[in-house]
């Protein structure tokens, strides 16, 4: 009995093997053509849990049908998807580690230098993810399906996949650019609506429904083991799991739909309405001044140009992966095997490298623009000026130091904008 229950379940697994192996002869001629030299010779079974496979040959052409060269993608995936991407992620990774030492010294009980560490520890997540990935890969390539933890691990399931924390990443974005608009534009009712128990309860919100959104997305594919026989190397395959077969509406609507599509495109807008908002306004008050105050007071415009700064660099490096996905929901061949296959594959590999850098080059913006945090990360991590923060106290609620003299704060708030913005 037990032997005819395995010979029926290697006769189902084969029988499925083949099916996804015939769906990739298809896809593969809807990209390269009908011609296109594309053999898959398999020899079913089932051994340990995995498929094996006698030998898999795919020959692919130098162009797909839209006259997009393979080399192209062949040299932006060596040299940005398995060498600069993985560099960039693990450097930021560290430097979302130090943002967020820096930020709890400087004190989380403002609302700003709250807001920055969340927006840390959601890029440091997104970009960890990043490399677990990509280990995962190299244990698999090296050692064997059997020692891949990642994709097997079901308390890990939301690291397979950027959407949960890079989504919370990008909500947390738009929310800092809300705010830094709001106590521009109307201080005094920014004061009152952003308070911090309201604050936190946003952020909590928002880490929530994206990590449950990036759970629930991870669990629409299973993963199945290939053995490769002639060559002793382990390989996987996407399977649809159960629970997408039991509900693929629910599935197609909160990963296609609205983590894939609605949720870029609010984010984006948000951060690129409000940007623009805020240099208006701010634009308009440093003329009033000059015009009617000679030398007068532009202190918020120096507090809240660190955060201008972050948010044209998000608009910089996410509006590549918006295009890509609002091409991907307008157009239907537009996607991994269809006849756009090396362009899309081209394009997805530039918008990850794009989406790490934005995730890793924060750390550079606050040196480089917050006094605060420069003088709080040379009193922490240079032995060279160990007494900086000595030599310049700075204060933790307004960052003035003693004399008079104004730094650049990295916790700016609606406080400090309204007591200067009267005539």
């Amino acid at each position: 009995m037990d032997q005819n229950v395995s010979m029926a379940t290697m006769a189902t697994n084969t029988t499925l093997l083949s099916i996804a192996l015939d769906t990739v002869t298809r896809a593969g001629q809807e990209a390269f053509g009908n011609d296109t030299n594309l053999t898959l010779s398999v020899n079913g079974a089932n051994s340990d849990g995995c498929w094996q496979l006698t030998s898999v040959t795919l020959r692919t052409p130098l162009y797909d049908q839209t006259g997009f060269p393979r080399i192209a993608v062949t040299y932006v995936n060596r040299i940005l998807h398995s060498s600069l991407s993985v560099l960039v992620a693990l450097l930021g990774v560290f430097a979302n580690i130090i943002n967020m030492v820096v930020f709890y010294k400087l004190g989380l009980q403002d609302r700003v230098t709250f807001c920055l560490f969340c927006l840390a520890f959601a890029d440091m997540m997104n970009l960890f993810s990043y490399v677990l990935r990509f280990f995962d890969f190299m244990i698999q390539l090296f050692a064997g399906f059997e020692h891949i933890l990642i994709r097997r691990s079901t308390p890990l399931a939301v690291f397979d996949g950027p959407a949960g924390f890079q989504q919370a990443s990008f909500a947390l974005y738009a929310f800092v650019a809300v705010e830094r608009c709001l106590c521009v534009v109307t201080p005094f009712r920014a004061k009152y609506w952003l308070q911090m128990r309201a604050t936190k309860c946003i952020i909590g919100l928002i880490f929530v429904i994206c990590a449950g959104m990036g759970g629930l997305i991870s669990t629409r594919y299973d993963l199945q083991c290939l053995y490769y026989t002639d060559t002793g190397r382990y390989s996987h395959w996407y399977v649809a799991s159960p629970y997408y077969k039991a509900m693929p509406e629910l599935y197609d609507v909160v990963d296609g739909l609205i983590q894939g599509f609605l949720m870029p495109l609010v984010f984006l807008g948000t951060v690129s309405i409000c940007t623009l908002i805020t240099v208006i306004t701010l634009r308009g008050r440093a003329r009033w001044r000059q015009e009617s105050i000679s030398g007068g007071n532009t202190r918020e415009i120096e507090m809240t140009k660190m955060m201008m700064v972050v948010s044209c660099i998000y608009i910089a490096c996410t509006t590549p992966d918006f295009l890509h996905r609002f091409l991907q929901f307008l157009i239907a061949e537009w996607r991994f095997n269809g006849p756009y296959w090396y362009m899309v594959t081209f394009s997805r590999i530039i918008c990850d490298f794009l989406i790490n850098v934005n995730s890793a080059i924060n750390i550079v913006v606050y040196y480089l623009q917050g006094s605060r945090y420069r003088e709080m990360f040379r009193g922490l991590f240079c032995r060279c000026c160990p007494s900086a923060l000595q030599k310049n106290p700075v204060h933790k609620n307004n960052g003035i130091r003693p004399g008079g003299v104004q730094g650049c704060s990295t916790s700016v708030t609606c406080d400090t904008i309204s007591s200067n913005d009267q005539p």
